[in-house]
């Protein structure tokens, strides 16, 4: 368990760090942009953090893999002052959205009350890990694994955004 921690958060670190040293820093305009973006993503993280603590259900990001990307990728075509690829990515990815969005709705992921709605069946699996009992170790995994790694994944595979707004305007 310790072995794919270390791997899991070292992959989430290494990959970043080596693309930023591989291709053209960013201008003053994608930094902003991802500084923002990331505020964003640890609010997000710590909100659904605190909102599955609270409610024990631990499906709080689940609900939030399609409608993340779709965030992300209008702000960044926001910052990009709405140039015409950026805009054409968020369009492709609210369409990717809306259609993992009614997938997991018709598995019953979401409820009118926004904490409610089914719990994936590999939390109540992994709750009966000997390495995740307790309630200490099960809140730092859903603080974390859950809430933080999952959010910085989703983060993740919308920079592409990013780096298409260094040909903005061409």
């Amino acid at each position: 368990m310790v072995r794919t921690i270390i791997g899991l958060v070292g992959a989430l670190i290494a990959l970043p760090v080596v693309a930023y040293y591989y291709d053209h820093p960013l201008d003053k305009l994608q930094w902003d942009a991802l500084i923002l973006a990331v505020r964003l993503m640890l609010t997000v993280a710590l909100l659904s953090f605190l909102v599955s603590e609270v409610t024990r259900n631990y499906s709080q990001v689940d609900k939030l893999w399609s409608i993340m990307p779709v965030v992300y990728c209008w702000h960044f075509a926001r910052a990009a002052q709405w140039d015409e690829r950026l805009v054409l990515m968020a369009v492709m990815v609210t369409i990717w959205g809306l259609r993992l969005s009614f997938n997991f709705a018709r598995r019953g992921g979401y409820h009118w009350i926004p904490w409610k709605g089914e719990e994936d069946y590999r939390w109540s699996i992994l709750r009966k890990d000997p390495n995740l009992k307790g309630r200490l170790r099960w809140g730092l995994f859903n603080l974390f694994f859950i809430s933080l790694y999952q959010q910085s994944l989703i983060l993740l595979f919308t920079l592409p955004a990013v780096m298409a707004m260094e040909g903005r305007g061409t």
